[in-house]
């Protein structure tokens, strides 16, 4: 009689346990290439998403570099031998304009299947919001997983679950030469899941930066006055808007000197200025916008007859610059800017000798200004 008692107690408790073992979260494994430095943060984030459904945890496996079919091959035997449900990677990559991103990879414990997801970066941009982005879409793909292996009500609870993981890249571990840049994975072959998702996060928009900006000027002639070339330095602070790029800076110019004669004498000019001005400018590779400019400009004038210097005159003028402005990426972090604009002042800038005029700058005259823009914040 105490010994079937005892058989009774040890039956309810491996029942007991068995039951506890069989609600338990499954496990996913954070596998990491050995070409790449460790993402922790993105550990922190799916450990966050996942908290839930998942136990996430970061396997000591680090990934030799090969073709994307051999590693999916290693990480199906990675998750098989550990006894996992999920594995997840990322693998660096650049797209045809040079623009930085990420291939996402989600594997299953089914050889050569797995989720392929290109994951695109705003330019100059990666962080803990990229890391809470990525996260939410490992979440996606694992629990709509998750959702698709439980059987329906009444079915046998030992029926096998249908396969979640889509299918990609077929291959046997003899045939390795497919790049995942060229992959034809679709997560959309993915089953919709009945579970209502929560909506995805749209992307994190780049930080704010500071702009060192060089480059050259060249102005028309205006008046009886020839053009000019200067050169050109300025600072800008960026701030970035959903689909605008707004931008406020300030810029000094030098100026070539300008010279202008007749009978009555000649006149000799030089000048510099200091502008203050705000634009706008679309997102991308390739930006187009217009800027507003409002600079001071301080003339510098000297009258000579013959070879004898006659005089001096000083003067301050305001002015006012209104054109479009196109950039395009360098790379990462810097741009070509062509600026082209009108500018416009209400001061007669007017030079005379013995009340003969000499040099006439005029009012209006057009400018190009090409510029190697940085962003060095």
């Amino acid at each position: 009689m105490r010994a079937a008692h005892r058989a009774g107690l040890l039956s309810a408790a491996t029942l007991i346990f068995a039951q506890s073992r069989a609600g338990a979260h499954p496990r996913l494994l954070v596998l990491e290439p050995q070409e790449q430095q460790p993402r922790r943060s993105l550990v922190e984030a799916l450990r966050f998403q996942l908290r839930e459904t998942t136990e996430v945890e970061v396997s000591p496996e680090r990934l030799a570099p090969s073709s994307a079919a051999l590693r999916i091959n290693r990480a199906t035997e990675v998750v098989n031998s550990a006894h996992a449900r999920f594995a997840v990677w990322l693998e660096a990559t650049d797209d045809v304009a040079g623009a930085p991103g990420f291939l996402l990879y989600v594997v299953g414990g089914r050889s050569g299947r797995a989720v392929v997801e290109v994951v695109r970066l705003p330019a100059a941009t990666d962080g803990p919001d990229v890391d809470r982005a990525l996260a939410l879409k490992v979440s996606e793909i694992v629990e709509s997983a998750l959702d698709a292996d439980k059987p329906a009500f009444g079915s046998a609870l030992n029926a096998p679950a249908a396969p979640r993981v889509a299918r990609a890249l077929p291959v046997s571990p003899k045939n390795s030469s497919v790049s995942p840049k060229n992959s034809s994975v679709n997560p959309r072959n993915l089953p919709v899941s009945p579970k209502k998702k929560p909506e995805p996060e749209p992307p994190p928009l780049p930080p704010d930066q500071v702009e060192l900006m060089v480059g050259g000027v060249v102005l028309s002639p205006a008046g009886s006055m020839n053009g000019q070339l200067g050169f050109r330095l300025g600072l800008g602070y960026v701030v970035q808007t959903a689909l605008l790029q707004l931008e406020v800076d300030g810029s000094g110019e030098l100026l070539t000197p300008q010279s202008s004669s007749t009978e009555n004498g000649r006149v000799r000019t030089t000048e510099q200025s200091f502008a203050v001005g705000f634009g706008i400018l679309s997102r991308g590779q390739t930006q187009l916008g217009a800027a507003l400019e409002g600079s001071m400009r301080w003339l510098h004038a000297e009258g000579y007859f013959g070879r004898e210097k006659t005089g001096t005159a000083m003067m301050l003028v305001p002015t006012l610059r209104l054109g479009p402005e196109l950039r395009t990426a360098l790379w990462r972090q810097a741009w070509l800017s062509l600026s082209a604009g009108g500018e416009w002042t209400p001061v007669e800038r007017l030079f005379s000798l013995a009340d003969a005029p000499i040099a006439d700058l005029g009012r209006w005259r057009a400018d190009a200004v090409l510029s190697f823009v940085v962003s060095i914040r």
